[in-house]
């Protein structure tokens, strides 16, 4: 069986590790571990140790640093508001993350209500669907320095994946809306400000007051306001 060993190291010194030192790890680990165990080790890699950034710094801080160094030239042909604009965003994401969060606290819970600890797989998921989470599984397994999501795969889906659990299991799900269409057109329109915030683009004033909007709408319906 071949496998991969991953080192993680201080994400200050991450660049000074070059092509000579994981030959070096990896004639150490091939003594270690010798190939007629059964496990022929083929590659290292090399990710960040996150628990070595200082608690305190955060990435404003880390913005600030690198926007007063002058090493890095770059940044002067950058507009002066991007710093702005980038807060800006930040509130957004803020909003869509809890947004995001809160429908699938509500999915959760109602499919634990009807199916138990098991209601994944009692519910109506598309291939489509099942497809995305397993892709993203294997993107996260091939990224192991990254933080993993969690065990449940709702948290592998985004707003029209979720959207499309709600829409298919409608029977579950429409004593808390009026119609399917309230949940469809909101997603959408969530979906839409969720793909420019992952672009770094801007939004209108007129989106930011409906995700705010939409946000109370959803916490109005998903509270105990059923509809017969």
């Amino acid at each position: 069986m071949q496998t991969t060993i991953y080192f993680y190291v201080p994400i200050d010194i991450i660049d000074q590790i070059d092509h000579s030192d994981k030959t070096i790890l990896l004639s150490v680990c091939d003594m270690i571990m010798p190939k007629e165990t059964g496990f022929d080790i083929t590659e290292i890699e090399i990710g960040p140790l996150l628990d070595s950034i200082s608690a305190n710094k955060t990435l404003q801080d880390d913005l600030e640093d690198i926007t007063k160094n002058e090493s890095y030239a770059i940044i002067q042909t950058l507009p002066e508001d991007i710093k702005d604009k980038g807060q800006e965003m930040s509130e957004v994401y803020s909003y869509l993350y809890c947004i995001e969060n809160t429908l699938r606290i509500f999915i959760e819970q109602i499919g634990t209500d009807k199916y138990g600890d098991d209601y994944f797989n009692q519910l109506s998921i598309s291939n489509s669907v099942k497809r995305k989470i397993e892709q993203r599984k294997e993107e996260e397994e091939k990224n192991q320095w990254l933080c993993i999501r969690g065990n449940s795969d709702l948290l592998y889906l985004d707003f029209k994946e979720l959207g499309d659990i709600i829409v298919n299991n409608w029977e579950n799900f429409k004593p808390f809306f009026p119609e399917q269409a309230f949940v469809t057109s909101k997603i959408n329109e969530l979906s839409r400000c969720r793909n420019l915030v992952a672009h770094n683009s801007m939004i209108t004033n007129s989106e930011k007051d409906l995700l705010g909007l939409y946000y109370n709408q959803f916490l109005s319906q998903i509270n105990g306001t059923r509809h017969e």
